[in-house]
Order: C-alpha cells, then structure tokens, then sequence
C-alpha cells in the first residue's frame, strides 16, 4: 500500500503538470452549485496550488503512520487500546492501522484526480461548466468509501482477539 500511495502521488504531480501544456492561461478553480465558475485563477497559480495540496495530503498519509507510533500509547485513541496496544500485538496493529491510512490516502488522491479531470473538461469546454452530473456521483462514492472504512476500521478493532489470516 505505501508503493501504491507513492506511484499514485507522483502520477498526480505529472497530471498536473502537464495539464500546464493544454490548459488555457485562465482557468475558472471553483464552481457554483449550478455547475458555473465563481472563481478564476491563472493555470500557474492552479498549478502550483494543486502541487502544494497533493504534496501536503502525501506528507500526511505517508508520515502519520509513523507519527502515531511515536506518541505514547495512552493518546492513542483505539477500540480495545489495551488488548490491541499490548507489546504481543503491537506490531499487528501498527502493520493495520498502517495499511488502512495508506489506503485512506490513496483513495483521497483517486478522488482528487477524478476531481481534476472533470475541472479540467470544464474549462476546456465552451462554455466553461462543471459537469454536476459527473462531479455529485464522484463525490457520493468518495463519501459511501470513508463511510465504510470508517466501519471497517471499527469492526476490526471492536474484536479482542486478532482475525484468522
């Protein structure tokens, strides 16, 4: 999963920079509920934004794994902290926990990449317009997967004993 976080991070630096190529000088950044631009900025500026966003996200997704292991144990807030924080099951629970975030994040940037086609289909398009139709879709299938592992996340740690492999 952290390969898989890291290819899918440089693929959106490479995505976004090349879009710098077929993108017009100005580009509308944010969309009304109705689809139309209420706000512009340079393909620069959009550019750099976005690069400073996906490198944020990837510096958080790809340390905080590490960070939470760093702090002690009683501010680590966890179903069964004690069975599940226990030195027999630590690394169990730091390999899942691990795993679970690196998957958190690598759906975060498919949802910032779907997110960035269709911003960049509006303003290739005349007139420039979010297509809503698409964008809402996106956006309740990204809602619906932190929904469930959000669930999943509990049901795994609710349990005091580890899961049969």
């Amino acid at each position: 999963m952290k390969k898989s976080l890291v290819i899918i991070f440089l693929i959106s630096l490479i995505i976004n920079f090349t879009s710098l190529i077929f993108l017009p000088d100005q580009l509308a950044i944010h969309f009304g509920s109705s689809g139309y631009p209420d706000n512009w900025s340079s393909k620069y500026f959009h550019c750099l934004l976005f690069t400073i966003i996906f490198t944020g996200f990837f510096l958080l997704y790809y340390f905080i794994p590490v960070i939470i292991f760093k702090i002690p144990h009683k501010y680590i807030n966890l179903p069964n902290r004690k069975y599940w924080l226990d030195e027999k099951y630590y690394q169990l629970t730091k390999n899942k926990i691990s795993s679970m975030l690196y998957e958190m994040g690598i759906s975060l940037f498919v949802f910032f990449l779907l997110v960035y086609f269709l911003v960049a289909k509006a303003n290739l398009s005349d007139p420039v317009k979010l297509p809503v139709y698409l964008f809402l879709p996106i956006l309740i299938a990204y809602l619906l997967y932190i929904l469930i592992w959000l669930v999943r996340f509990f049901v795994y740690f609710m349990r005091s004993t580890p899961p049969e492999n």
